[in-house]
């Protein structure tokens, strides 16, 4: 139910970004994860404890990170790497985020359905060019 809470706070945030959607993401995505993880950790150390996914939960969760993967990838990609606004301070937040929604939800078991196996080589692709973005605007 948690996970299905997070998609749909992403789904709900229409691509392309803005300057009010990112703090939106943040504030609100980052405080569920905080919370999901705060009920998981007990049993996540435990492999035989650790819950499983529904596979439409775990459809519809991966569908939304992958799309705000791209979205943040679109943001971070317009930015000049001379010009550090504030939108590419947040769309920099909210790719640590997403990385870290997807790092949340791959501990769990029954995480590679059909569907979210099709998905990844897009998630690959997207987390990709946001390091080139990242390594491009460090320089």
């Amino acid at each position: 139910m948690g996970l299905w809470c997070i998609a749909e706070s992403l789904n709900a945030v229409k691509s392309p970004l803005d300057d009010k959607a990112m703090p939106e993401i943040l504030d609100i995505v980052s405080e569920q994860l905080r919370l999901l993880a705060h009920v998981v950790e007990p049993v996540r150390d435990d492999q035989l404890q650790t819950p499983s996914l529904e596979s439409t939960t775990q459809d519809e969760f991966f569908t939304a990170l992958v799309s705000k993967m791209e979205a943040f990838n679109v943001t971070l990609s317009l930015q000049s790497p001379s010009s550090m606004s504030m939108a590419s301070a947040h769309a920099t937040q909210g790719v640590i985020l997403m990385a870290r929604l997807l790092q949340f939800d791959l501990g769990f078991k029954s995480v590679w359905t059909p569907k979210v196996r099709s998905l990844s080589s897009k998630m690959c692709a997207s987390v990709f060019r946001l390091v080139l973005v990242s390594e491009r605007q460090l320089w």
